[in-house]
């Protein structure tokens, strides 16, 4: 099965939409996954555009898990947003996963929108919550999904004057490393486009934009 994977399109996401739209063509019985970041500057219109968009691509699967950026699916503080996201979503067919494991396709999918660090955004958690979430998770995910990308895999952030920090999650890192996944799919750090395997586990970052939100990077086929 082939996977059509994207990240950080910021409302930018119909430039990709004649290259998905001829890989659905090609490969009718494929999925797609948006690892978060839909949106720029995350209310409710462009959360609502997002999924009309989404839904009427030609997938029969198509997944999303919210980003930092789409605050309007932030369940925890923006209820009314949220719930008015996840019935446009159910229109247009699309599921929306956050934090949860679901079996979809016949694969064991592991979401999680958890952000640290950047504690005036949406699905920011504290080292405790990431913590627990991943090792309340004792079963093994065939496919994980998540907004960061694990700690020191893709995840150097610019810190200015030639410097870069790791800013990803440690406890997914841990989760990989104990489960062993097939494959992780993230985006969030811009100039972590690509992918790393890591103990037989690839890991792709998938953001289609460079870390000025200007340049075009490609969407990523994935095989599984």
């Amino acid at each position: 099965m082939k996977i059509v994977a994207m990240s950080d399109t910021h409302g930018k996401h119909k430039s990709f939409e004649n290259d998905l739209i001829s890989f659905s063509n090609e490969n009718p019985d494929s999925m797609i996954i948006h690892s978060g970041d839909a949106c720029y500057e995350g209310n409710k219109f462009e959360g609502e555009e997002f999924l009309d968009w989404f839904g009427k691509l030609p997938f029969k699967t198509k997944i999303f898990i919210p980003g930092n950026h789409d605050i309007s699916f932030e369940h925890s503080y923006y209820r009314l947003d949220y719930l008015e996201m996840e019935e446009i979503a159910k229109r247009n067919n699309v599921k929306i996963l956050i934090n949860q494991f679901e079996k979809i396709n016949g694969f064991n999918i592991l979401a999680s929108s958890h952000i640290p660090f950047l504690k005036n955004w949406a699905f920011f958690s504290e080292d405790e919550q990431r913590e627990r979430f991943f090792e309340y998770i004792e079963q093994n995910a065939d496919i994980v999904i998540s907004h960061t990308p694990p700690y020191g895999i893709g995840d150097e952030a610019p810190r200015g004057y030639g410097k870069f920090e790791h800013i990803g999650c440690k406890f997914l890192k841990r989760y990989i490393d104990r489960n062993k996944p097939n494959i992780v799919i993230n985006g969030h750090i811009h100039e972590g486009y690509g992918m790393k395997v890591i103990n037989n586990t690839r890991v792709f970052n998938c953001s289609n934009l460079d870390g000025h939100y200007m340049s075009f990077n490609p969407i990523t086929i994935i095989e599984i």
